[in-house]
């Protein structure tokens, strides 16, 4: 093959039957281009812009609701979103869930949902969120605002499963959504989307642990659980969502136990580019800290490498990296600081400055999504 020769011109896509009929009568008398050359374009095109061609004819509407080509345009286009979830700004008032693009402006605000948090952690077309009681979660499409799937609640609890860490990730390579519920006594129990059987008991990870953390997040269809050993050491429980059992343990990049760190307490994981990181906050030096980003190169070797070491104020308390742009050259990421609230950024690896792009208040949880071909409507304050 040439460099200039796709490889969609020497193998058409067949088209359904019945929308191939339609293309031929809505383009008879006019200039033709082949059905399967418009496939093509089609579905490199974004989001939005799709929206906006259903409108063009019945024949492309039908094209861009068909199943086909609602795969091919997932497998070829994926929006990335950020995700914030927030306190009401006035007493009685609102919960939001706020979808914003990498700028950092409003692409859409779902107002009166049951959310105090975010349970997803990770890239995916569907959010899981907490409601106040921290028991029963429920997942919501973000590119429509609607509760898909409302999780039952968990009933009478014991003393020793009061409080819950939920995870939300799509097992490989069924594709299917889990939440999954783990409680302070070690109890684990998983809801699939589609399944109506409810809550099943799982069995208990087999790793000694002091506790689980909230810093939970699903990778390529592992779902990492971050446990303390103790005050200075963590470790990830890693869950494998399609089998539904724990695999093996991860322990910590082994520099972080030999640093300064404040205490282990104060690392987090989060996902980073479909890779899971670890974000370690150094101790103080004069009127600043340092925060270094780990990545798990190899799960099988415990293998870790340092990808950043960044400065950052003394008295931040939260830091999450989300996403590194498509150039390399720069770090978005959400962070919290005493007496200047909660901030999403962008760090130039290159000039080692920080940019604020947006001031955001009241935030519970920040988090990530990608809508493949799903229509978005106009933001609503």
């Amino acid at each position: 093959m040439t460099p200039h020769q796709s490889p969609t011109r020497r193998r058409r896509r067949s088209l359904p039957s019945s929308l191939a009929a339609a293309s031929r009568a809505a383009l008879d008398g006019a200039a033709k281009l082949p059905m399967d050359l418009i496939f093509e374009i089609l579905s490199r095109v974004p989001v939005r812009s799709l929206c906006r061609f259903r409108c063009v004819s019945k024949v492309w509407q039908a094209l861009l609701l068909d199943p086909i080509f609602v795969a091919a345009h997932k497998s070829l286009n994926a929006e990335t979103f950020i995700v914030v979830s927030s306190l009401p700004k006035v007493p009685d008032g609102d919960r939001e869930l706020r979808l914003m693009d990498m700028d950092g402006n409003d692409v859409r605000v779902i107002k009166g949902i049951p959310c105090s948090g975010l349970v997803s952690a990770s890239m995916g077309d569907l959010v899981c969120v907490r409601d106040g009681s921290n028991d029963g979660p429920c997942v919501i499409n973000p590119a429509t605002g609607k509760v898909l799937v409302d999780c039952p609640k968990h009933g009478v609890r014991s003393l020793e499963a009061w409080n819950f860490v939920f995870g939300f990730g799509r097992a490989i390579p069924s594709g299917t959504y889990k939440v999954v519920r783990f409680s302070d006594d070690r109890s684990c129990e998983v809801f699939s989307l589609g399944d109506s059987t409810g809550w099943r008991r799982s069995e208990c990870p087999p790793a000694d642990f002091f506790f689980v953390r909230s810093s939970v997040v699903a990778v390529k269809g592992v779902m990492y659980f971050l446990a303390s050993r103790n005050k200075y050491a963590d470790t990830l429980l890693c869950f494998d969502i399609e089998s539904e059992e724990w695999t093996k343990t991860i322990g910590s990049p082994k520099e972080v136990l030999q640093q300064y760190t404040r205490n282990s307490w104060s690392n987090t994981i989060a996902e980073l580019n479909d890779t899971v990181c670890m974000v370690q906050l150094m101790e103080r030096v004069t009127s600043y800290i340092w925060v270094n980003i780990w990545l798990l190169q190899d799960s099988h070797q415990d293998t870790w490498i340092k990808a950043f070491t960044i400065r950052i104020s003394e008295f931040t308390y939260r830091y999450k990296p989300l996403r590194v742009t498509p150039d390399g050259g720069k770090l978005i990421l959400y962070s919290t600081v005493f007496g200047e609230g909660h901030a999403l950024q962008v760090y130039d690896l290159h000039t080692e400055t920080c940019t604020t792009l947006r001031r955001l208040d009241y935030v519970t949880s920040i988090s990530l999504c990608s809508l493949f071909g799903q229509p978005l409507s106009q933001p609503r304050s």
